[in-house]
């Protein structure tokens, strides 16, 4: 028997950026959609936040943020691939629309898609094997001041100014603990994706060189990188119902081959768009 879920979770967040807002989260739910306990998911999502600050010279007229955006899944509760033995764990589809304008400065169309396994080898960890994710980026600077900005920094400019195609294959490992009574709880997360090396492949069997720059598809050049990311969380938990909570995180993201530059969406970065 199918059943049908609502939720809607709204709350206002401060920003370290000097910005507060409101967030509104709706999703609507399908349960048991196909009879063997598949469920299909639509969640849309909309932020707003003004910017606390006083204005300044050369910022743009706008110097709010807004996104909204919508994202479809469907799970299901097994494993699609060949075999008879199928360890616990189970498939998920999932495409994507999200837009974002940074504070005036720029807007970020992005379109993206995957497929994933998620494996649970104990109580405590989780394996995701993503055999294909794709995301399509539009980046569209709509300050003249920040192209002015970033003139002699064309390796900028171009990420700016420029679009995304990015194919790619990753791979998740999370450990967590935290529905455990422990002094101690901690999570660890280590995730790592590659994207572009076979569509680069492709372009080779067909004479092209491997580390010749931008090779595209259609007209926009396909990104090329190694992003590898790292993640400890532990909480200690005090007498009275108190704890006290810490985060350490490292990343990497090495562009190779068809790229020289890693790109916007992939990239780490420190402050907001007025900083």
């Amino acid at each position: 028997m199918r059943t049908y879920g609502f939720t809607a979770d709204a709350d206002v967040a401060y920003r370290s950026n000097n910005s507060i807002g409101p967030n509104l989260t709706l999703v609507h739910s399908i349960k048991n959609l196909l009879g063997r306990g598949e469920t299909f998911l639509v969640k849309g999502y909309g932020a707003y936040y003004w910017s606390l600050r006083d204005r300044h010279s050369g910022d743009p007229k706008t110097t709010d943020t807004y996104k909204f955006g919508v994202d479809v899944a469907i799970i299901f509760p097994y494993l699609h691939w060949a075999g008879k033995k199928k360890p616990d764990g189970d498939t998920r589809y999932r495409i994507g629309y999200k837009y974002e304008n940074m504070a005036g400065g720029y807007g970020v169309h992005k379109f993206s898609g995957a497929f994933s396994y998620f494996i649970r080898s104990s109580s405590h960890i989780t394996h995701v094997f993503t055999p294909f994710s794709l995301s399509l980026v539009r980046v569209k600077v709509e300050s003249s001041d920040l192209i002015n900005n970033a003139a002699d920094k064309p390796e900028l400019l171009k990420i700016l100014a420029g679009k995304e195609f990015i194919p790619s294959i990753g791979y998740e490992l999370t450990y967590s603990d935290y529905r455990s009574v422990r002094k101690v709880n901690t999570m660890f997360d280590f995730e790592i994706k590659e994207a572009g090396s076979i569509t680069n492949a492709i372009y080779c069997i067909f004479g092209r060189e491997w580390n010749e720059l931008e090779k595209p598809i259609g007209k926009v050049p396909f990104d090329e990188f190694v992003k590898v990311t790292a993640e400890l969380w532990n909480k200690f938990n005090l007498p009275k119902k108190v704890c006290i909570a810490t985060r350490l995180f490292a990343g990497a993201n090495i562009p190779f081959g068809n790229s020289q530059y890693a790109p916007l969406s992939e990239s780490f970065y420190a402050g907001g768009p007025n900083s």
